[in-house]
């Protein structure tokens, strides 16, 4: 496990090799955005849930990476502000907010997670993760907030939509210019720090997450965006599933990924 004010700098780098996805995202950090539908999203955050990307960024100014905001009453967001990396989760009113003192690499692909653990079904809190690379960082609550499991479970997004890039309904959501996106996933539990970091250790990624490997076991596995269309506005879900993603506003596709 990463302390607070953890460096990265010197851990694990994805080497060459993969799972034949020669493409990423590359976002304008203006008005470009990837939204899906809430028929996934919303059930899948209403439970234990596991999210996991691949992210390049220019910068560690303010920048939030997965956003999905109804108001200040039902939202989940991910922010990086310098060393500040927070997840921010609100439902039904009732906020929880962690906190991770870490150096996240820029210019670099960086593999990230954040999970949330639901436990019962009324007044047990939450649990949130955040992981860089492979390692769970250590993570504090923010004016010792917290998220009943009775308010998790009822999490309404209405009209709202889940996004990444930059988020039309609170326009200060967005990542930086020239911030790269490589594949994406969605999990309905919450995966094991040995999964997570086997999926770190795949070799940029060598490891389809449609397949089990070592720690890992695609078992919850409900979403999986590869972003490897390169052209089009779709992003194709790989999962039985198939929950298309739409690509808004024209993002570049790169042929920079991860071990490259």
């Amino acid at each position: 496990m990463l302390g607070l004010g953890a460096s990265l700098s010197s851990l694990y780098v994805p080497q060459s090799g993969g799972s034949g996805n020669a493409y990423s995202l590359d976002f304008d950090g203006t008005d470009d955005y990837v939204q899906w539908s809430n028929s996934l999203f919303q059930p899948a955050l209403r439970n234990s849930f596991t999210i996991t990307m691949w992210i390049n960024i220019p910068s560690t100014s303010e920048q939030t990476w997965i956003s999905a905001y109804r108001a200040s009453s039902n939202n989940f967001y991910v922010k990086l502000e310098g060393t500040d990396l927070r997840s921010y989760f609100s439902s039904n009113f009732d906020d929880l907010i962690v906190s991770s003192t870490v150096t996240v690499p820029t210019s670099e692909w960086v593999h990230f997670a954040v999970s949330c653990t639901k436990t019962g079904t009324e007044s047990s809190s939450s649990v949130i993760a955040q992981y860089i690379n492979g390692s769970k960082l250590t993570t504090s609550p923010i004016f010792s907030t917290a998220l009943t499991a009775a308010n998790q479970g009822v999490f309404n997004l209405a009209t709202t939509h889940f996004q990444i890039g930059y988020d039309p309904n609170r326009t200060a959501n967005k990542m930086l210019d020239g911030t790269l996106v490589h594949e994406f996933s969605l999990h309905a539990a919450v995966l094991s720090e040995n999964a997570i970091t086997t999926l770190y250790n795949s070799g940029g990624p060598s490891i389809d997450q449609l397949e089990n490997s070592g720690d890992y076991s695609n078992s919850n596995l409900i979403g999986y965006w590869k972003f490897d269309e390169g052209s089009g506005t779709t992003a194709t879900d790989s999962t039985a599933g198939r929950t298309d993603g739409t690509i808004n506003n024209g993002p570049v596709w790169s042929t920079s990924i991860p071990g490259s």
